[in-house]
């Protein structure tokens, strides 16, 4: 029941997943692709015990599931670009899954009425509405859609006044 990590989409995040077990654990992020970064062998304690080593060719691309190695601290990159909601990651050991030996992470939305991204709530945002208006939101960044309903329009002025003066 524990959401372990929040991000924003659009954060970038480095990851680190550390295996002081004697059996490999095959890790999976739902809904996000992530690059290894390197990895890193660990004593029994989870200190290292060597300078951490770049993918090998194998590993080189995109992943949704990575092997951590025993006694190994593993490095990822993710970006959460595309999906804003409550999703797991877990290992993929079937019977770790059966019993549901899972975390979860959050990817939130920016602030709400922020239209211009700015990290302010101000009328700036009204200008960029006003900017942005009949365009589609594009994706990631949604600009102008202060209300994140998908669509630039009125009512993202309205949103927008009435989150005025309200702290992202």
């Amino acid at each position: 029941d524990t959401i372990s990590e929040i991000m924003t989409v659009g954060d970038t995040e480095i990851w680190e997943f550390d295996n002081l077990s004697g059996v490999m654990h095959p890790m999976h992020m739902h809904l996000v692709f992530f690059q290894v970064l390197d990895r890193q062998p660990l004593d029994g304690s989870g200190n290292p015990t060597a300078v951490p080593v770049p993918p090998d060719a194998l590993e080189a691309g995109w992943k949704d599931t990575v092997r951590v190695m025993p006694n190994e601290r593993l490095r990822v990159i993710a970006r959460f670009d595309d999906y804003t909601g409550l999703y797991p990651y877990h290992c993929h050991i079937l019977e770790h899954e059966d019993i549901d030996m899972m975390r979860q992470f959050q990817v939130d939305r920016p602030c709400d009425g922020d239209a211009n991204l700015d990290g302010v709530i101000d009328v700036n945002d009204i200008s960029f509405v006003l900017f942005r208006l009949g365009n589609p939101c594009p994706i990631p960044g949604c600009e102008g859609d202060a209300n994140w309903d998908g669509v630039v329009d009125v009512n993202d002025i309205s949103y927008v006044l009435f989150r005025l003066g309200n702290p992202c």
